[in-house]
């Protein structure tokens, strides 16, 4: 198995940090969605069939919450109109669509 970084970069210092990693078969690798819940949550997707939820204020390079999906991440989109419900859809291969919701540190 080999990793791909999720990498988080702060502009004003230009540096970088490492958020976390997907993990799989080299050929299926590509994290290809990412986008944010609000200013510490992000969200990532890829072509192993995942999908992440980091807090970008911890250091364990660990997701706080993690979701399978049927096939590999194409795309992702959140909606963040009510703070209290944070809902993340994502578009995988076989044209299918997930439909998550992070409540309660569960995805």
């Amino acid at each position: 198995h080999t990793h791909k970084p999720v990498h988080k970069l702060d502009i004003p210092t230009s540096t970088h940090s490492i958020i976390g990693t997907h993990s799989g078969e080299p050929a299926k690798l590509a994290v290809s969605c990412l986008s944010h819940l609000d200013e510490n949550l992000i969200v990532s997707a890829g072509w192993n069939a995942t999908c992440h939820l980091w807090d970008v204020r911890t250091s364990s390079q660990q997701p706080i919450a993690t979701c399978d999906l049927p096939g590999k991440a194409f795309g992702l989109d959140v909606n963040r109109s009510i703070a209290s419900q944070k809902r993340i859809v994502v578009a995988t291969s076989g044209r299918r669509m997930v439909f998550c919701e992070y409540k309660g540190g569960k995805l």
